[in-house]
């Protein structure tokens, strides 16, 4: 049994998916929030989708298929996922930090929309203690909530 063209585009889908990451890691570091990464985040999708039906299809030939790869196809499947495994930890740091930043940004706005609308109070317990309260508004981004 011949695994070459499953093969094939495992490793081509693998490079695929390689490329999309490092595009959407270098648009968010240098650029931050760009339109095109919605289409870089569903290429993600796609791409991740069809290696794991060809990951099923060669299973389904033969279930010990990484086992019985000659040395070439073994180097060039094992470069291929390296490859992919060092662009999804760099994608995962730049990810994290820019969901970071949008959390302290709505923070900051939070914050500042208290300051602005005073919704901020003090109660007084029967007892002389102050409890603060804070209220805060729901905020809108592009009219939405």
């Amino acid at each position: 049994m011949s695994i070459t063209d499953p093969l094939t585009q495992l490793i081509n889908t693998l490079h695929a998916l390689t490329v999309v990451m490092e595009q959407e890691s270098e648009t968010l570091s240098i650029y931050g929030p760009q339109p095109e990464i919605r289409e870089l985040a569903k290429a993600k999708v796609r791409l991740v989708a069809q290696l794991d039906n060809l990951s099923a299809q060669l299973g389904r030939e033969n279930a010990e298929w990484i086992e019985t790869l000659n040395d070439d196809d073994r180097t060039r499947f094992s470069d291929a996922a390296e490859a992919l495994m060092k662009a999804a930890a760099d994608n995962s740091s730049v990810l994290e930090r820019q969901i970071d930043l949008s959390n302290e940004m709505l923070q900051a706005v939070g914050v500042e929309l208290e300051r602005l609308t005073g919704r901020r109070g003090s109660t007084y317990s029967r007892l002389g203690d102050i409890r603060r309260m804070q209220g805060r508004a729901p905020l809108s981004i592009n009219q939405r909530y």
